[in-house]
């Protein structure tokens, strides 16, 4: 039984988005493994999270061949080097902005609790 080209196409298709969201994912624990300890943790995780994506669509498909492996990776290494240069700035910024909102939280929170509930 032959695969028709739609669903060939979609395959690969699937799986260049996948390349192009593991250099997202792969981005994003970059701050994980620069910031904290434990960065073979991290990359275990990124190794995991990888080979769960192309399990699950070799799995949807049925097979997989190596057009779709190869692509998943052009896809991931064009995202590392052409996009991850724009996007991982962005990233770090935010990520910068969460500790400050936290604690702004925070000082708010203290400042209501000390004057809406009374201590005893």
């Amino acid at each position: 039984m032959e695969v028709s080209i739609s669903a060939q196409a979609l395959s690969l298709l699937s799986f260049g988005a996948l390349g192009l969201g593991l250099g997202l994912v792969y981005d994003l624990l970059r701050l994980l493994r620069y910031g904290l300890s434990l960065a073979l943790l991290w990359d275990g995780l990124f190794c995991a999270i990888s080979a769960a994506g192309c399990f699950y669509l070799s799995m949807a498909r049925g097979s997989y061949g190596i057009w779709e492996i190869l692509l998943c990776l052009a896809a991931f290494c064009g995202y590392i080097n052409c996009m991850s240069p724009h996007v991982f700035p962005i990233i770090y910024r935010f990520s910068r902005l969460i500790p400050a909102s936290v604690r702004f939280l925070e000082k708010k929170y203290f400042f209501l609790k000390k004057f809406l509930f009374k201590q005893k």
